[in-house]
């Protein structure tokens, strides 16, 4: 299968971002004519595979991902059904790229890894059993504030006794354990 290249834009690249950090990869997708002849993105989240950093991340804890309110999680959950309702029927190949829903909640910039005693102390044994399975999850805002995850400084980490610790290592300009 070839590309269709575009007359205004060439193979049309674009650069992947994790979707987890939000930060460039390697990927870099040649497009070609898109519908509209639009001009690619330079760069934008494609698919749902962590980057080499957040895989270590999750093999370490849990990505906490902090978005506006309950409110944004419950569009993305709106979202996601109409896209299921659109294009779950169809074939694969039909289907828009990636072939799969991803989520995109507004991201208020808190961003943590938290390890897994710190998930089953803080959340439902329901809630924890899902997270230590897909290692990573968005919190609302006000739920980042409640179990801890910010004070009056702004996003800390936590190591394994759930207390503050400086000594992490950065990850997207803020802290993580």
């Amino acid at each position: 299968m070839g590309i269709r290249v575009s007359e205004k834009h060439g193979v049309n690249p674009s650069c992947a971002k994790c979707f987890y950090c939000q930060k460039n990869t390697a990927d870099l997708l040649l497009l070609g004519k898109l519908p509209g002849d639009a001009e690619a993105p330079r760069e934008a989240t494609y698919h749902m595979d962590p980057c080499d950093e957040c895989k270590g991340y999750m093999k370490r804890g849990i990505i906490l991902i902090e978005v506006k309110d309950e409110a944004e999680m419950d569009k993305v959950e709106d979202e996601r059904r109409s896209w299921k309702n659109q294009y779950d029927h169809l074939e694969d190949r039909k289907k828009p790229f990636p072939g799969y829903f991803i989520p995109n909640p507004y991201r208020e910039g808190g961003w943590w890894v938290v390890s897994e005693d710190f998930v089953k102390r803080a959340l439902t044994p329901e809630l924890a059993e899902y997270l230590l399975k897909t290692r990573w999850c968005f919190v609302p805002k006000d739920a980042s504030t409640a179990i801890g995850l910010r004070d009056e400084k702004g996003p800390i980490c936590l190591d394994d006794s759930g207390e503050s610790s400086e000594e992490q290592p950065e990850v997207s300009g803020e802290s993580a354990s």
